[in-house]
């Protein structure tokens, strides 16, 4: 098959993903990050309580109430669930709990970041590029037929400073951009929706406003590239960080929900289709409460009128770390319950936030600043 014979699906599995009232769970850590995380609350970093961890995830009573995709890595996509009581031999895919909520699978497909050569024309230091490329339609093809139904790919951006020439290089934009749209348009030709990830880090010490300007830039170069590519755009989201000032800036005055609302929904308006299925925000290392507060935030800025001509796209969340990390906390290794309910809470959270909903502090959170500088997984 190819994307001309996938192009309904592919739609209307953009707009299932994005769908009012939804958004995605994204577990797609890779191992070895996942093991990181299992290792701050003292479990072992095995294929056994990895599985548990998702195991977890997946049976949560209720969650497809709130959750309409979920994001695994390779790994998962195969394991089969750990259930107490039930032979592994007799266990079902714990893609296969997901699916009996309702909740779609889809996979990492990038195979992680790599160092653009600084001495490149055009290049700064500290910037990537993201691999995996080769092969990867014949891989998106065997995600298909294991029940994936979209596709992620995640490529870095680095803000140096705060001056006009202190963004991310040329060279890392549109190295960047190229790839993201090759990779969107070769996973279509499989059957998945690309989510397109470019994101720029919250890292260093700029401005609000300098924050919305390379969002700005690094969008326009992404959607360039991908039509130049021919993506199909009703096909395909777009996950990308809110517009917040750095992690190292102090002033508090930038990050107010209003102004961040502002700043990150004004920076789509001008660089983003408007034929594009969705938009979905990372939590880049917000805490969890502030991550469903600007997104609900969000949602009064679209009711203002002053988009809403213009803008055609949902506005939904694709959150790891600020939906998992009270849960994996309250999980423990062994508290099933525990860790399910912090999920759900979670969740709901969002969920309300997408339909300008949420009351701050309704739900349980942890108020802990998640972010990791160079973030890398």
């Amino acid at each position: 098959m190819t994307l001309e014979q996938y192009k309904e699906e592919l739609t209307q599995t953009a707009k299932k993903l994005v769908r009012k009232g939804k958004g995605i769970l994204a577990a797609d850590e890779s191992n070895g990050t996942c093991g990181k995380r299992l290792e701050g609350i003292g479990v072992k970093n095995s294929e056994s309580n990895r599985r548990k961890y998702r195991t977890m995830l997946a049976t949560t009573p209720g969650l497809g109430e709130y959750i309409s995709g979920v994001i695994l890595f390779d790994e998962t996509l195969y394991q089969k669930a750990s259930i107490y009581g039930v032979k592994a031999a007799d266990e079902r895919l714990i893609i296969d709990h997901f699916r009996d909520q309702g909740i779609i699978p889809g996979i990492k497909v990038d195979t992680g970041l790599r160092p653009l050569i600084d001495t490149l024309p055009n290049a700064k230091p500290g910037e990537h590029y993201c691999s995996g490329l080769d092969g990867l339609l014949e891989r998106a093809q065997e995600y298909y037929k294991q029940g994936a139904r979209f596709a992620k790919w995640r490529a870095v951006l680095k803000i140096h400073g705060d001056g006009d020439d202190d963004g991310p290089s040329e060279r890392a934009v549109i190295e960047n951009a190229r790839g993201l749209a090759r990779y969107a348009r070769i996973v279509q030709e499989a059957g998945l929706v690309p989510i397109i990830e470019p994101e720029v880090l919250q890292d260093g010490n700029h401005t609000l406003g300098r924050a919305r300007v390379e969002q700005e830039r690094v969008y326009k170069a992404v959607f360039d590239a991908c039509h130049d590519d021919g993506v199909l755009l009703e096909g395909a989201l777009l996950k990308c960080a809110m517009a917040t000032p750095g992690a190292e800036n102090t002033v508090e005055a930038e990050r107010t929900p209003q102004r961040i609302a502002e700043s990150t929904v004004g920076a789509l308006m001008s660089s983003v289709p408007k034929e594009l299925g969705g938009v979905v925000f990372l939590s880049g290392g917000l805490p969890e409460e502030a991550a469903s507060v600007y997104l609900n935030e969000m949602q009064k800025i679209d009711r203002s009128g002053t988009f809403e001509k213009r803008r055609e796209w949902n506005l939904s969340f694709s959150y790891g770390r600020a939906l998992q990390h009270s849960a994996l906390k309250a999980w423990g290794g062994k508290n099933i319950k525990a860790g399910q309910a912090a999920l759900l809470a979670r969740a709901q959270a969002n969920s309300e936030a997408t339909n300008c909903q949420y009351v701050a502090g309704s739900q349980p959170s942890s108020d802990e600043h998640l972010h990791v500088a160079g973030y890398i997984y």
